[in-house]
């Protein structure tokens, strides 16, 4: 009876503690597509993403711009750089001949110093963009 009830805690409890965020980059369903913003680490307040994510569509209509929120509860053992601009190339940020996205990915977990942010620009907003000013 105790190994079952063991069993039963480490069937329950294991998918909890796993990454919900999947390493392998794949792109959403293309009926989810048009969604701006992913809360992989349940960082956002319920509706919190929905406003986000209209706003996003708004600017993304006006602008032709793309700006992409992503959290994160791993890095996949990448840097947050990388993960970023990988992320903006696969699920394919911005428009096609433009390179008009922005990923703005978030790791909202770990212990200090472990918790990085990262804006990823795509080349055709490098000019424009604020990330592009040099420090003074």
């Amino acid at each position: 009876m105790r190994n079952v009830l063991l069993l039963i805690l480490v069937v329950l409890v294991l998918p909890m503690e796993a990454a919900r965020f999947d390493c392998t980059l794949a792109p959403p369903a293309k009926s989810e597509q048009t969604r701006l913003v992913w809360d992989y680490a349940d960082w956002l307040e319920h509706g919190e993403a929905d406003r986000i994510n209209a706003k996003l569509v708004a600017f993304a209509r006006e602008t032709s711009n793309q700006l992409l929120v992503i959290m994160v509860d791993t890095l996949c053992g990448l840097p947050a750089s990388d993960l970023a601009f990988d992320i903006g190339q696969k699920w394919g940020i911005g428009q096609k001949g433009f390179s008009n996205g922005i990923v703005l990915l978030i790791k909202p977990n770990g212990p200090p110093g472990q918790r990085p942010i990262f804006i990823a620009t795509g080349y055709g907003l490098e000019g424009p963009s604020p990330t592009s000013a040099p420090s003074k």
